[in-house]
């Protein structure tokens, strides 16, 4: 059941992403102030032995003081906020709605006129974004944040139907926790029952292995577990306030 809910949300992720690209405002960029500078063409500018920039139309704003920029290869969020020691890392908006979602990706490649490539070469697939993987969230038009559980399990406390998905990404964090515990247990176990010997690989070894091992494959129900939360708050609607006479 939850496969198929997870296949629905994912092709109407694909739909929704697919028109958020086709009717973007204006290239732009938003500055931590919240206020915006609009122009026909948005650069990217590392400037290695300055301080990098965003150009609007040739006039240059430090990127330190960009929330998003919007260019003709998306709609982006500013992480500095975050990696406050490894400044320069920026996501794409992949999903728009209610709460908006965002994939890391690599600026030198997106922050262009057009996508990056050098000659004839094609871009390397591995460095853009895969719209199958969101690190990064933002409600309405806040900064973005982690998209981890103690971050959602807060800002989706009011959509009931988000908090039963993230309860069960909790269950299997916690069962992965369980399954390498277990795993790391039965061979440390076993490695000192040869105190005294040499240590030997053997069939017990082998199942700490296997235990251990088995939690990777808890990682796409957790994926899935995460993307329907956020499908579920995407859904969502506030509650009318009743105004008492």
């Amino acid at each position: 059941m939850a496969s198929q809910l997870f296949s629905t949300a994912f092709f109407l992720m694909c739909v929704t992403f697919s028109h958020a690209q086709l009717t973007e405002q204006k290239s732009h960029i938003q500055l931590v102030s919240g206020e915006k500078m609009e122009g026909d063409l948005v650069v990217y500018s590392p400037q290695i032995l300055e301080y990098p920039v965003f150009l609007v139309d040739g006039v240059e704003f430090e990127t330190s003081n960009i929330a998003y920029i919007q260019n003709r290869n998306g709609y982006f969020a500013n992480l500095d906020h975050l990696y406050q020691n490894s400044p320069e890392r920026y996501a794409l908006r992949i999903r728009k709605g209610r709460m908006n979602l965002f994939e890391e990706i690599d600026m030198d490649i997106y922050g262009g006129e057009t996508l990056y490539t050098t000659g004839d070469v094609e871009i390397d697939s591995e460095l853009l974004a895969s719209g199958l993987t969101f690190q990064y969230y933002s409600i309405a038009n806040d900064r973005v944040r982690k998209a981890t559980y103690g971050n959602m399990k807060m800002d989706l406390a009011a959509c009931a139907g988000s908090m039963d998905f993230l309860r069960d990404y909790r269950k299997y964090q916690l069962l992965q926790v369980g399954l390498i515990a277990g795993g790391a247990g039965l061979i440390t176990q076993n490695v000192i029952s040869m105190t005294g010997g040499p240590v030997q690989f053997n069939p017990i070894m082998a199942l700490g292995l296997i235990v251990g091992g088995s939690s990777y494959f808890l990682e796409k129900a957790k994926s899935d577990a995460l993307w329907l939360a956020a499908d579920e708050y995407n859904k969502f609607e506030e509650p009318a306030v009743v105004q008492v006479p």
